[in-house]
């Protein structure tokens, strides 16, 4: 079970938000190639659309490591990404103060490692040793789930929506990553044509209340999570941990 593996956090400070970017910046710059890395000097994967984002960071018990990251952009007087991206052709679509953009969810994969002695994977394992690194890590013995953990970033997204007034949720992303939400009895609604955005993209959108419903009644384990009393999140400034500018190689002991 994912509680019993992983704990997801919001970043509410900025420790919380270095954690998350530094995540990002493995993902979509050094694994994915979706960024270029030369734009980002602290190795933190930044846009425009952070400063009007809740941002999560999930973490391994075992090891201590990060190992997955998800925003949501919140509502706003301005489009969203995706309204920018995609013209969107659905009639039920609601005012722009009740859906909100899940954006950004990645989880670390295994360190590409071409060449032993190419000195970017070197940089790579250097630099990150708090972030997965499937050669020496803990982690790789514990055969991360990609579904389990896109289903723990999701359920702590629906509790942070309805705490928030956000009633629907808008996505842009590909078939792959659609089809595996679908799986897990997340109904998604394609509304629109896709896109070319670091590859062809499709947006979709989802009404909380609607899709939680059919996932609980779909699935025996959403079901047993929404009736259980563990949060689908805790706040990163629940734990104890030094200040941004102290923070080194000991940023995995958290534990």
């Amino acid at each position: 079970m994912f509680d019993e593996r992983y704990e997801v956090f919001l970043a509410d400070n900025e420790t919380a938000r270095q954690i998350h970017h530094k995540v990002r910046y493995q993902v979509y710059c050094l694994e994915e190639g979706f960024e270029d890395r030369n734009d980002f000097d602290d190795n933190q994967e930044r846009d425009e659309w952070d400063a009007r984002s809740a941002h999560f960071t999930v973490r391994s018990k075992q090891s201590g490591e990060w190992v997955a990251a998800m925003r949501i952009i919140r509502p706003g007087r301005e489009p969203l990404p995706i309204e920018d991206m995609c013209h969107i052709q659905h009639a039920e679509i609601p005012p722009n103060n009740s859906i909100a953009e899940i954006s950004r969810l990645c989880i670390v994969d295994k360190c590409r490692r071409k060449n032993p002695s190419d000195s970017s994977s070197q940089e790579q394992a250097i630099t990150y040793p708090h972030i997965v690194n499937h050669t020496q890590s803990p982690v790789a013995n514990e055969r991360v789930q990609k579904s389990e953990i896109i289903l723990g970033l999701l359920r702590a997204a629906v509790d942070y929506s309805y705490e928030n007034g956000i009633s629907n949720w808008y996505f842009l992303t590909r078939p792959a990553l659609a089809r595996i939400i679908n799986r897990l009895c997340i109904q998604l609604n394609k509304v629109g044509s896709p896109c070319d955005h670091r590859g062809i993209r499709y947006p979709f959108a989802a009404n909380l209340r609607t899709a939680e419903k059919q996932a609980t009644e779909g699935s025996s384990t959403i079901a047993a999570w929404r009736s259980s009393t563990i949060k689908s999140y805790r706040r990163f400034s629940e734990l104890d941990i030094p200040a941004p500018d102290t923070l080194g190689d000991g940023l995995v002991a958290y534990g």
